[in-house]
């Protein structure tokens, strides 16, 4: 799967910002929804999942907070879904929509 360039420029900055704030607890990136499955239009935006080991609220927030900034330099929406380690794995044993669709076209990134 190609991006371009503008949506690379938007991965890489989100990818090197969230592992110089979260370091080692930073578990999973992955790109999913159409831009992974490949049928995006040129109104689609890119959806990320992070995950994070002991992600709190406030984190969570921050991380919005930094995919909006995104927007401004790159113009592009990048829509986020961001977990603790400890969420997705409750998600992934109650076997919600979200993770299998996630797990099922997610691109690591």
């Amino acid at each position: 799967m190609d991006l371009l360039p503008a949506e690379r420029g938007a991965v890489d900055d989100l990818r090197s910002g969230l592992r110089e704030r979260f370091g080692t607890r930073s578990r999973q990136f992955a790109l999913f929804g159409s831009r992974a499955r490949g049928d995006s239009t040129e109104l689609s935006d890119l959806d990320v999942l992070i995950v994070v080991d002991a992600l709190d609220g406030a984190e969570a927030r921050d991380i919005g907070c930094f995919t909006r900034d995104l927007l401004n330099r790159h113009d592009l929406l990048v829509s986020t879904f961001a977990a603790s380690f400890e969420r997705m794995t409750e998600l992934r044993k109650r076997e919600r929509r979200i993770d299998r669709e996630i797990d099922r076209d997610g691109v690591p990134l």
